[in-house]
């Protein structure tokens, strides 16, 4: 291998760690344990508690019943906003139908606070009504969460 060739690699590899970092103001997002969106949408992928790993672009994810779910759609469109990835986020009737043509129903779940993954609150509203996941109410919600701990 050329030495030219490995320097790109390793570049490219820290462009790729520093995309997938959170962008200051979204820890509010965090689940209990402290897990960004972008590592809650793998649990999610995974269906056992921990997700497949996904394009670091943000590429449309795989329709399985583990993701094809308002919990997923939500914490996926949190994940690419909060990232700085998101070129277009998902619209919630495109994810609909990608999952339907897969012969996946999207399910809506509710909160449970005993959640096997600690998902937050905001994870569970339902598909959004104007197409698109409504960061300002996730961050309001979770600042309002958060305020009634102590």
């Amino acid at each position: 291998m050329f030495p030219g060739c490995l320097l790109l690699i390793q570049f490219l590899s820290l462009l790729i760690n520093v995309a997938a970092d959170q962008a200051p103001g979204y820890s509010a997002l965090d689940n209990g344990q402290g897990e960004t969106p972008c590592q809650m949408m793998s649990s999610i992928e995974n269906c056992s508690g921990a997700l497949k790993l996904r394009d670091a672009t943000g590429a449309s994810p795989s329709p399985t019943k583990c993701t094809c779910t308002n919990v997923y759609f939500n914490v996926w469109s949190a994940c690419l906003l909060s990232t700085g990835t998101a070129n277009s986020l998902a619209l919630s009737n495109n994810w609909t139908s990608t999952c339907e043509q897969q012969g996946i129903t999207l399910v809506t779940d509710q909160y449970s606070s005993s959640n096997s993954l600690g998902l937050p609150p905001w994870a569970f509203t339902s598909l959004p009504v104007n197409q698109s996941f409504n960061i300002a109410a996730a961050l309001q919600g979770a600042a309002y969460a958060v305020s009634h701990l102590f």
